[in-house]
């Protein structure tokens, strides 16, 4: 199908499509999509190349539904939310199927429960009967927040294309997480029922606790990331598998003495072949994502009798940053190693016990 090369034209600078619109008034332009989620198709084997006839037929097809929400006003304050998820998901800034899916679901979810509501009733009702919903369906309230947020995304989208008024949708109380952390005993436990049971699992267990690195952080670090030598590991992003730091942040991590000594061993005995510092042994990533590493541990954390006490990769985390409170290192240091923007997120993943009142209350003279 030929392209109206006056209407529809491509910004080679921005690698993104755009829309040229004369309207009465005035000569508008809108972004259609980027270059790289018109090309590519997400499907379930992996991403397929768009044909040129498809490529043609979507351009056209989203075309004429930024034409429609631009021409038509009285079709915009009635347009079904639905009808612009697709164009939303493929301007969003995640990448991985399994983001995109969650922001599509949430959607979706909450476009399923308010119904043909009209936009201009959103939040006044459409919040409270979402969290109902979500209240009956046994989710947590940090799940429904979430949602929420995804959806606050959607709708924000929408007002910065001129089709809806700006909505600000009723949230619910965070909840409070599972705290707790491990001793060290538990810690060493861990790190030998994984030396035992599985290389990667060991991998995993000593970088988390060493380090307290997030366990993305971990799923996705390649080799080449890893400095032996001067002893410090980049946390960067991964253009191969389209993944990058919380907030886009790198940093340069110094490696603590019993994680280098791990490492000196662990590389030594790696193939050639391997890539990531979790590996499958051919060159590709050992674990799928964040819940199969969970998984992996889960078992460990139940045998300790820690089961909905402490979170099995979580708990690694907060462990170190109790561990490191109590040993006085200052608070903006410890923000610092885990990356925290503010002190008072570090400050969250504390925790105190009986003996951490004692020593306070055995200063008092």
């Amino acid at each position: 199908m030929p392209r109206k090369r006056q209407e529809i034209f491509y910004r080679k600078d921005r690698q993104a499509w755009y829309l040229r619109v004369h309207t009465e008034n005035s000569l508008l332009f809108r972004k259609l999509a980027d270059d790289d989620d018109i090309q590519f198709k997400s499907t379930r084997s992996g991403r397929r190349r768009r044909s040129q006839l498809e490529i043609d037929c979507l351009l056209e097809e989203i075309a004429n539904k930024v034409k429609a929400s631009l021409n038509n006003n009285t079709a915009v304050a009635n347009l079904r939310m639905s009808e612009w998820v697709e164009i939303w998901i493929n301007q969003l800034t995640v990448r991985t199927e399994k983001a995109r899916k969650e922001y599509r679901s949430s959607v979706l979810k909450f476009i399923e429960i308010v119904g043909d509501l009209k936009l201009a009733s959103l939040a006044d009702n459409s919040s409270s009967e979402f969290i109902k919903r979500c209240d009956a369906d046994g989710l947590s309230r940090n799940s429904t927040r979430s949602y929420l947020r995804m959806v606050g995304i959607y709708l924000n989208y929408l007002h910065s294309q001129g089709l809806i008024p700006k909505i600000t949708l009723k949230n619910v109380a965070e909840e409070d997480r599972v705290r707790g952390v491990y001793s060290l005993t538990d810690l060493e436990h861990i790190q030998a029922a994984m030396s035992e049971r599985n290389r990667n699992g060991l991998r995993m267990v000593m970088m988390l606790r060493y380090l307290g690195l997030r366990a993305s952080e971990v799923r996705t670090l390649p080799l080449r990331h890893i400095f032996l030598s001067q002893s410090e590991i980049l946390i960067r992003h991964v253009p191969e598998l389209n993944w990058s730091p919380k907030k886009g942040k790198a940093a340069i991590l110094p490696v603590p003495k019993p994680l280098q000594e791990f490492l000196a061993q662990d590389l030594a005995a790696r193939d050639a072949q391997e890539t990531y510092y979790l590996d499958t042994g051919s060159g590709h990533p050992a674990f799928c994502d964040v819940s199969a590493m969970t998984k992996l541990v889960r078992p460990v954390v139940k045998e300790l009798g820690l089961k909905g006490k402490v979170k099995p990769l979580h708990g690694f985390r907060a462990s170190l940053v109790t561990t490191l409170m109590r040993a006085k290192v200052p608070l903006p240091v410890i923000a610092e190693i885990c990356r925290h923007s503010k002190t008072s997120t570090t400050e969250r993943y504390a925790y105190s016990d009986q003996s951490d009142m004692r020593a306070a209350l055995a200063c008092l003279q």
